[in-house]
């Protein structure tokens, strides 16, 4: 088992993460994770069956407490495979895929945007941010369409995983949309009310909703009314930010991607790193 002394001498833990008699409710975000058990990030069909990946054999699904899932999959087959985990849906907060042909949830979440959905350049090319995806823009339409959509397809599943909620958009970004630098302002308010649209919809709609890739913007995100979120840790600065508002939700709601802050989040595994 992984080693959860790291962050001991890193933070001082509050006096509500012990645990805590039955019966009592301290409220979100003070209690801690009686045994917890890892995460796992990305769950896929082959998984579900045991076949291997690339010569990778699949994980044993039944080892973790909280799975991200491809949004296309069963949510019946994952609780079949593994009755102990809580279940969430992985949602793209602004790409749409290429893949999954033979998928009927791909297939329908594709004709759900037309061509004047996209970042298109002057070539007509739709901009891509990730391999295989064709970027969405940054509409309050579209982000109550993609809300909407969401709603419809996953309800199955114990939650929503949302990733990339970024405060802010990077030059990265940036540099793969068909934008003049001196439009970036612009292009930062409209995915401000883009995602607000996209994440206040689906909390109205989901019982549970928890978000991750914020990093230290998660404090920006607070009025969404989150139960959760996960972080890997690309940026180590934000550490303290970040230990600070995992306090405010439900430790078995909350995932730290290949680092530790048990017991106020999970440690959670990425797929094949």
């Amino acid at each position: 088992m992984k080693s959860r002394l790291l962050l001991l001498g890193a933070v001082v833990l509050p006096a509500c993460s012990q645990p805590f008699s039955e019966g009592d409710d301290p409220g979100p975000g003070t209690r801690a994770i009686q045994e917890p058990r890892d995460a796992y990030y990305l769950v896929q069909p082959q998984d579900l069956l045991g076949n291997p990946t690339d010569g990778v054999p699949a994980p044993d699904l039944t080892q973790y407490g909280f799975l991200v899932c491809a949004a296309g999959l069963d949510p019946d087959d994952v609780r079949a495979a593994a009755p102990q985990a809580t279940i969430f849906a992985y949602v793209s907060s602004h790409w749409i895929p290429d893949w999954g042909p033979q998928s009927t949830y791909w297939n329908s979440l594709r004709a759900a945007f037309d061509s004047s959905s996209f970042w298109v350049d002057s070539l007509g090319n739709r901009a891509s941010t990730w391999p295989n995806t064709e970027e969405l823009l940054y509409t309050v339409e579209n982000g109550a369409k993609l809300a909407d959509f969401t709603l419809q397809n996953l309800a199955g599943y114990d939650g929503l995983y949302v990733d990339d909620c970024w405060g802010n958009l990077s030059p990265l970004i940036y540099s793969q949309l068909p934008v003049s630098q001196s439009d970036w302002p612009q292009v930062e308010q409209d995915w401000d009310a883009y995602m607000d649209e996209l994440l206040l919809t689906l909390r109205a709609g989901t019982s549970q909703l928890i978000v991750g890739n914020s990093g230290a913007s998660v404090v920006e995100l607070r009025h969404v009314g989150l139960d959760g979120f996960a972080s890997e840790e690309w940026l180590p600065d934000q550490r303290p930010i970040i230990l600070e508002e995992f306090q405010r939700y439900d430790p078995s709601l909350c995932v730290t991607w290949e680092w530790d802050a048990w017991p106020l989040a999970r440690p959670g595994d990425i797929r094949y790193r």
